[in-house]
């Protein structure tokens, strides 16, 4: 599989990245400001496309079982998800409960 996240994702130094947990082709976690959450959102819909599941939204039966694998996602959290260059692109965003940052997390996994 020749898909890099940190590709996809592209130039991030505009952007804080308060801490860089994992950034590999195949993963990515980062702990980033929610006051930028826009433009990550951004970024990720210019990729992936629109959510699956945006904050705000209760998950369907569907969204649940698609994310099950990284323990689900919550009302106020978001899921993309989109098959790209052979693979399976999923990314997260989970805010903090301090209203001032949020987690990206990132995989890809083969068709």
């Amino acid at each position: 599989m020749s898909i890099s996240l940190p590709a996809l994702l592209g130039d991030v130094a505009s952007l804080t990245v308060e801490e860089k947990r994992r950034w590999t082709d195949e993963s990515v976690e980062v702990v980033c400001l929610l006051k930028e959450s826009s433009e990550w959102d951004r970024r990720l819909e210019s990729i992936l496309g629109p959510a699956l599941k945006p904050a705000g939204k209760k998950p369907t039966s569907d969204i649940d079982r698609r994310t099950a694998a990284w323990g689900g996602v919550r009302k106020n959290q978001t899921f993309y998800e989109k098959s790209v260059d052979g693979g399976i692109v999923v990314a997260l965003i989970w805010p903090w409960q301090d209203g001032e940052r949020f987690t990206l997390k990132m995989s890809v996994a083969p068709v």
